[in-house]
């Protein structure tokens, strides 16, 4: 397959039954929409792998927690389980997706085998507070609600960030992580931060690209990447 004078064939894969591919997609988007979704589904087809996708807005965007999200992959994995117990994943996290992807691989460390993460959303507590002012999260808190894209948000979406979740989780597992230096959705000092607090474990690689939070200028590093570390 050819891209912008990029080619990004693969070499025929053996799918490992004892492994199972997931993208977790980002912050109010869904898992088939978006940079990253297109990047899982890309790989799916050039890979020849199947790229479990779950909707991580549980039961909906409005109530969407980290903790609520976690028990969407709770239940994927069980589903995985109950005809392997051996099967671990191999999960692609973008941004919110990457950080409940490392979140969950703390929680799961035997049931993760690699996490490949595309500006991953850590700090999510600390990020909140720089997007919004004092007042307005004051309103958010007082209101229980705010409008976010168009769509409801509940407080308890950053309450369960701030009380229940680490800023930034710590994993065991192999860990590739691709942030682009002019991200303003989310600053890449989280992934740096991330990459500090395992150094001295050597499993986490960070690789800043010169782009922005969507990674679209990127689309070639990514697949590199993809090809080397995933497979």
């Amino acid at each position: 397959m050819q891209s912008g004078g990029f080619n990004f064939s693969f070499p025929q894969t053996n799918i490992n039954k004892d492994e199972a591919f997931v993208f977790l997609h980002g912050f109010a988007a869904d898992a088939k929409t978006g940079g990253g979704a297109m990047i899982a589904t890309t790989a799916s087809m050039m890979l020849g792998i199947p790229i479990d996708q779950p909707d991580l807005n549980y039961p909906s965007f409005n109530e969407f927690t980290i903790t609520n999200a976690l028990t969407v992959v709770d239940r994927l994995y069980a589903t995985k389980a109950a005809s392997n117990p051996n099967v671990k994943l191999i999960i692609i996290g973008a941004s919110m997706g990457g950080y409940i992807a490392a979140r969950w691989t703390q929680l799961n460390p035997d049931k993760v085998k690699k996490l490949f993460l595309l500006c991953p959303a850590f700090e999510v507590a600390i990020h909140w507070n720089r997007l919004l002012k004092e007042e307005q999260m004051e309103e958010w808190r007082q209101t229980g609600h705010m409008t976010y894209q168009g769509q409801k948000l509940h407080y308890e979406f950053f309450n369960d960030a701030s009380k229940n979740h680490p800023s930034i989780p710590e994993v065991n597992c192999p860990t590739h992580v691709i942030h682009g230096k002019q991200d303003q959705i989310v600053h890449i000092d989280g992934s740096r931060n991330f990459l500090e607090k395992h150094k001295e474990k050597g499993n986490v690689k960070l690789v800043e690209v010169e782009d922005d939070h969507f990674l679209m200028k990127s689309l070639p590093v990514l697949i590199s990447c993809a090809k080397s570390f995933l497979m």
